[in-house]
């Protein structure tokens, strides 16, 4: 009777599995047959990506940097070179007195707290220009040129142009950090330069100048990286207060990147202490809890929120290279004929956001809605919703209107006010740790508990058809 009962649930479980409306009512997607990378050796076909598990395929979930294996897959993110004119051959003068080839880790003057952003522009990026703007403060942000499935940032269809140029407008510095968040100690020296070059065409193309500042992915640099950084001519700067943010990206835990933030700064006098500071700006607790903490702190205390050149006393004339004249920072960048375009997007996501939990409208590159489709409305059609959407608490605008893709999320335990999230297993929440270890760290972290997968962005409720132990890597 037992025998029976369990081949009658197996034989049940396996018609569920493959039932093509399971399929798509999941976002389930049947991956390639070739093993790829790391354990396995292959390299894929031309075109195709290599997922962090090792399966060689095409598309976002195959070949979104930084998980994307790019020694073993040609058509990853990472690999595709932006648009734009080589600089490869442009003049690298050593001005100035900050070293190059060199870790820096602390400002120079009193007084000053240089808060930095790693890893966007994201779709918080232009809410937290608004506080900036706000508070009067200056900041850094370290930029990424294509990961995150956000697309390039020089991309014209995005808003990722238009936000780099008002970032300088608004007095704030940007510096590199690298192309595709690749964990730069690991790259041959080839692979290396496509880090960096890749960046600085992408800026070039957008500013008409690139940064002579840059922080490596995962703070990883050693001697040999710093050496081909100095060749390249730039400085390699890092932090010394760190609030760990990305560790604790919850309502119920940003508390504790607000205590490092406190036990570091508050009651210290601005005559004798200085940061350099980071943060990540597709963190959503770090722009729409922390950042304001921070801001109203640093003023209370009597610091001055400036950008890492200016806490350097390194010249504004020496933060970048030219390829072409540069714009005046007080009046904004020269437009490219697509800018009007990429604006009139930026402006229809803004009214399309929501608060209300509906069903969401995609902003095509017209500027037009259409609704969504595919997995994440299918998902939605299951009453799951995004996480921000989900919140309940009214912070921050609404997830839903946009065009480019999220990663899929791990947090702490916390749904939010009447959010429906899927909880996974034991199998999953090692795979997706790993996943996010090897690509975007953070969202998880050593030993996080009870992890759960939300439903977000345009990649939503998507697992693993051969083992649903094993999630996708997103």
């Amino acid at each position: 009777m037992k025998g029976s009962f369990a081949f009658l649930v197996a034989s049940l479980a396996g018609s569920v599995v493959a039932s093509p409306s399971w399929r798509s009512l999941f976002g389930v997607e049947k991956r390639q047959a070739g093993r790829c990378g790391t354990g396995f050796g292959g390299v894929c076909g031309k075109n195709e990506c290599c997922s962090s598990a090792g399966w060689c395929g095409t598309g976002y979930l195959y070949c979104s940097a930084p998980s994307c294996q790019i020694e073993y897959g040609p058509g990853c993110d990472a690999n595709v070179r932006p648009a734009g004119p080589d600089t490869i051959n442009i003049a690298r003068p050593k001005v100035g007195s900050i070293p190059y080839g060199q870790a820096i880790y602390r400002c120079s003057r009193n007084g000053d707290i240089a808060l930095t952003y790693d890893d966007g522009p994201y779709t918080y990026t232009e809410d937290l220009l608004d506080l900036l703007k706000q508070y009067n403060a200056r900041a850094t942000f370290y930029i990424t040129g294509r990961n995150l499935g956000k697309g390039a940032i020089n991309d014209a269809a995005t808003p990722w142009p238009g936000l780099i140029r008002r970032m300088i407008k608004d007095g704030h510095q940007i510096a590199s950090h690298t192309w595709s968040h690749q964990r730069l100690t690991t790259l041959s020296r080839a692979k290396f330069w496509n880090q960096m070059i890749f960046n600085e065409i992408a800026f070039a193309d957008i500013l008409g100048y690139f940064p002579t500042y840059m922080r490596p992915p995962y703070s990883a640099s050693n001697t040999t990286t710093d050496a081909w950084l100095g060749e390249l001519g730039y400085h390699v700067t890092y932090f010394n207060l760190d609030t760990e943010g990305y560790l604790h990206d919850s309502p119920n835990t940003i508390s504790t990147s607000k205590l490092i933030w406190d036990n570091t700064v508050e009651g210290r006098s601005p005559s004798s202490n200085t940061w350099l500071h980071i943060e990540h700006d597709p963190v959503y607790q770090s722009v729409y809890n922390l950042t304001e903490y921070m801001l109203k702190s640093l003023n209370r205390n009597k610091f001055s929120a400036v950008t890492v050149g200016e806490c350097l006393q390194d010249p504004k004339a020496n933060w970048y290279r030219q390829r072409r004249s540069p714009p005046r920072p007080t009046d904004g960048a020269a437009r490219d004929t697509a800018a009007p375009r990429a604006e009139a997007n930026q402006t229809a996501r803004r009214a399309a956001r929501r608060t209300d939990g509906a069903a969401p409208r995609t902003v095509t590159a017209g500027g037009a809605a259409s609704p969504s489709s595919g997995p994440a409305a299918a998902c939605r059609s299951r009453g799951f919703r995004s996480r921000r959407a989900a919140r309940g608490d009214g912070a921050g605008p609404p997830s839903e209107a946009q065009s480019v893709p999220r990663p899929i999320r791990a947090a702490h335990g916390q749904t939010g006010v009447g959010a429906r999230a899927i909880t996974v297993g034991r199998g999953v929440k090692a795979g997706l740790e790993r996943a996010l270890e090897g690509g975007y760290g953070g969202f998880c972290g050593k030993g996080c508990a009870n992890v759960r997968l939300y439903c977000e962005g345009l990649k939503d409720c998507i697992y693993d058809e051969k083992d649903l132990n094993t999630p996708y890597n997103s």
